[in-house]
């Protein structure tokens, strides 16, 4: 007779229930994550290639502005490869590189997942 009123009963039905949606929970939350350090690295990227924009434009040194670049993107969130400043004549200049993004969370080889090119056009401070 106890046994039936047990089952009948409705006591922890709400833990089980937020058991049950516990894991779709953490899905959404570490894709919401995702999607934050996703916009942020893409942010980052672009503030590096404006800054390396101001190194150049200032100095006229490749490897100076280089450097700023390889500052920004030191962090694991940021990748880079191909960076070029193209001098455009009457003292503008192009800075570009592709940048590489990826998913963060998850296992090393994802890191990589993509590439981006970014790029600012600027001149020469005389």
């Amino acid at each position: 007779m106890k046994a039936k009123q047990y089952l009948k009963d409705d006591k922890g039905s709400i833990n089980i229930e937020f058991m049950g949606l516990l894991p779709f929970i953490i899905i959404i939350f570490v894709v919401f994550v995702q999607v934050l350090i996703s916009g942020y690295s893409i942010l980052l990227a672009q503030k590096a290639v404006h800054e390396s924009a101001k190194v150049y434009s200032i100095t006229g040194n490749e490897s100076e502005a280089r450097d700023v670049l390889d500052e920004f993107t030191s962090t694991s969130l940021l990748g880079y490869s191909d960076f070029d400043v193209k001098n455009e004549g009457d003292n503008y200049f192009t800075v570009n590189f592709t940048g590489k993004h990826g998913i963060f969370i998850g296992p090393s080889s994802w890191r990589d997942l993509f590439e981006l090119p970014h790029y600012t056009y600027s001149r020469m401070i005389e």
